[in-house]
């Protein structure tokens, strides 16, 4: 079984694990059992959450890590994103691609948790897709941002269960404003574009959110992690 969410060849236990899970969603919502087949499921699933609890030290788990792609080339994996964490069992099954295209290209297959319309993925995964999806073309662009607007353009039904291109990279940029563009495609045919706008934040003042949001101890691992010094205005 491979990494879902990274351009690189490793794979880690907490990511398996992860991809286990999101396997068992669809089974959930796909397979009808009796309902002693169903509790039989839900001891199972007891137990393996008493052992998470047996194994569980207390630290605090990381959100980033540092991954090696097939070329050499290194970079951060946000690896608790709902949207394409690989060790977050909910995010979607978004799977970055080396290429020589500008910006990011990723491909992704969507299965039956996903869907809106009967057979379609939802247009709010969609539109979560686009903020990852854009908002990683800025990362690799050099010029990280956070979401100011994301505009969606639904052209054709998005399908499940079918192999998809993901392509999304910056058009300008404008002092603290990214703007960045991007396309869903199946059978080389767009199925949706998005335009975003996208707001650069200095290092210090994201972590000063992050230590309001979630205390001291969250916003000192983020800023060792990225390497922040105290006077740094890098944006992030």
């Amino acid at each position: 079984m491979s990494q879902l969410n990274s351009e690189s060849g490793q794979i880690f236990a907490k990511d398996l694990v992860a991809n286990k899970l999101r396997e068992l969603i669809s089974s959930v919502l796909k397979e009808e059992l009796s309902e002693s087949d169903w509790e039989d499921v839900l001891s199972d699933l007891e137990n393996a959450l008493v052992k998470i609890n047996k194994f569980a030290t207390g630290a605090i788990s990381p959100r980033v890590r540092e991954v090696v792609n097939e070329l050499g080339e290194t970079s951060i994996q946000f690896i608790a994103s709902p949207a394409s964490g690989s060790a977050n069992a909910i995010a979607l099954p978004i799977k970055y691609v080396v290429s020589d295209e500008p910006g990011v290209t990723a491909l992704a297959n969507f299965t039956n948790q996903y869907e809106g319309p009967p057979t379609c993925v939802h247009g709010g995964i969609i539109a979560a897709v686009f903020d990852e999806l854009l908002g990683a073309a800025n990362v690799k662009d050099g010029t990280p941002a956070l979401t100011g607007m994301l505009k969606v353009r639904y052209k054709a039904p998005t399908p499940l269960y079918q192999d998809l291109v993901l392509k999304a990279r910056v058009k300008s940029i404008s002092e603290r404003k990214v703007f960045v563009e991007g396309e869903i495609y199946w059978n080389g045919n767009v199925t949706a574009k998005a335009e975003g706008l996208f707001i650069g934040v200095a290092a210090d003042k994201f972590l000063a959110i992050a230590e309001k949001n979630a205390g001291k101890e969250i916003a000192d691992m983020l800023k060792q992690q990225w390497s922040v010094g105290e006077s740094q205005e890098a944006s992030i």
